[in-house]
């Protein structure tokens, strides 16, 4: 089994939540065995730190949408979202 450090896992969950694939898709086509990944995945979520701040928002070069991440989430909202559906929204996510 290939050793690989804290950050080399990070950039693994990172890739996996990007990919569209399922974990094990994923896992199947690195060669990493799917369970290992799993309990990998697990520990490294729960030893981050819990921020601040629970999502960020910014709007992209072209002004036509708003970008929301919290977490490994990113939602990507038209830039014309009401701002009322958009202010509950972010409370939901809180």
């Amino acid at each position: 089994m290939k050793r690989r450090t804290k950050a080399q896992w990070q950039a693994l969950i990172e890739e996996h939540a990007q990919s569209g694939l399922t974990a094990v898709e994923f896992c199947r086509q690195r060669g990493i065995n799917d369970k290992y990944f799993s309990l990998r995945k697990q520990s490294l979520l729960k030893a981050e730190p819990k921020s601040e701040s629970f999502a960020v928002a910014r709007i992209t070069a072209s002004a036509n949408s708003i970008e929301v991440k919290t977490g490994h989430a990113r939602i990507s909202l038209p830039a014309s979202q009401q701002a009322a559906w958009l202010a509950d929204f972010v409370k939901a996510l809180a």
